[in-house]
């Protein structure tokens, strides 16, 4: 292998250039790791392949939480998925399908790009008011509309943050998805 008629010069070049950078060209990499097998100098690059696959989950990963766009920068929105008398609830039985309709959903928007994380609120609630200067806690009433769960999501604007939540499957059952920008995003 020190002989250098093995190399082209371009080859000669990049190597020598390698050896100043931090890491090397993919490119090189692969030729290099390419010509060590052809030589038989080694016989398996095992890690090569664990690489690209730890690459790839790395990546799928980023794109998931939004990453690798420009959703990050995006202002935030929060959605929240209010719920009245006339709301359609999922049938006892079957709510794990209407959580994974609504995970489903949240998928697609997350690979259209945007970032979206949210969560499903339980039933039970308070309110604490102040009246006068004396605090109260009271209970809310069953009948009143209430707020089912949330999603917050990235998107470029209101009206942008409106046409992704136009598909909620919130909105199939009679709820009602209210758009809040967060402050200061």
């Amino acid at each position: 292998m020190t002989d250098q008629n093995h190399h082209q010069p371009d080859e000669l070049r990049e190597i020598q250039n390698a050896a100043r950078q931090a890491v090397p060209p993919t490119e090189l990499r692969d030729r290099v790791i390419d010509r060590l097998k052809s030589d038989g100098i080694i016989k398996n690059h095992q890690n090569h392949y664990t690489n690209l696959v730890w690459r790839a989950a790395a990546a799928i990963l980023l794109f998931g939480l939004g990453f690798g766009t420009n959703a990050i920068l995006h202002p935030a929105f929060v959605l929240l998925l209010e719920e009245d008398s006339s709301f359609q609830h999922a049938p006892t039985g079957s709510e794990s399908v209407r959580v994974n309709e609504y995970r489903d959903w949240a998928i697609g928007i997350a690979q259209s790009g945007h970032a979206i994380s949210g969560e499903e609120l339980s039933a039970e609630n308070l309110t604490i008011v102040s009246t006068n200067g004396a605090v109260a806690i009271e209970s809310i009433d069953p009948t009143e509309p209430r707020v089912g769960g949330y999603f917050v999501i990235r998107a470029q604007s209101l009206e942008q943050a409106a046409q992704l939540a136009s598909s909620c499957p919130h909105l199939r059952y009679g709820g009602r998805v209210v758009i809040r920008r967060v402050q200061g995003s």
